[in-house]
């Protein structure tokens, strides 16, 4: 949206919810108790890849074409692979934002609490704009990993099923903000960060 937040209140708009970044946490944990579109898309996200990998894993140890160890391991490796991933994960977002033409780009993370987060200063935003920021990496990652299951072993295949059931958790927040949003579309809703 082309406008400023010092605008909002001018052109009709209220204050709905104001929260500091050492809030989100919080807020978000609150979100995911009302029940919504996106809490329930991200339900089923984080559902699918479990029960896929668990027979995946079953079916090819079974045909003696991994060894249980070196299953186990190619998951770990899943695993690993998404904490390197979270400053791609956040660049992501950055590119959400510039494809909707917001400006003043910038992270911040909270390694005690473990969350990280691409903010855009100022940049009013409505619902269909946020779902393409919060939606990036998420529909990056499914893509590319439903692309490269075709062309890798089955090791690596164990690694890119765990890399997407460990990417869809940490989409959590994501999710979490895009409920809210849309839970709260009937009012016009908005938002920003202010750095």
């Amino acid at each position: 949206m082309k406008i400023h937040p010092a605008d909002l209140e001018k052109s009709g708009y209220i204050f709905l919810e104001k929260l500091n970044h050492f809030e989100l946490l919080a807020f978000l944990n609150e979100q995911n108790k009302s029940k919504g579109l996106f809490f329930n898309i991200y339900l089923v996200c984080l559902i699918i890849p479990i029960p896929f990998l668990s027979y995946f894993l079953t079916l090819h140890i079974l045909r003696d074409d991994i060894a249980i160890l070196e299953a186990i391991l190619f998951c770990l490796l899943g695993i690993g692979l998404v904490l390197i991933f979270i400053p791609v994960h956040e660049l992501l977002h950055a590119l959400g934002y510039q494809l909707i033409g917001a400006k003043n780009i910038s992270y911040f993370a909270n390694l005690k609490k473990f969350y990280f987060a691409t903010i855009s200063d100022k940049s009013v935003i409505n619902l269909a704009e946020f779902k393409i920021v919060a939606l990036m990496p998420f529909l990056i990652v499914l893509i590319c990993a439903i692309s490269l299951f075709t062309f890798v072993g089955i090791e690596w295949q164990i690694a890119t099923l765990s890399f997407v059931a460990t990417h869809n958790l940490f989409c959590g927040g994501d999710f979490s903000l895009l409920n809210y949003l849309q839970n709260n579309k009937h009012q016009g809703i908005v938002t920003y960060d202010d750095k």
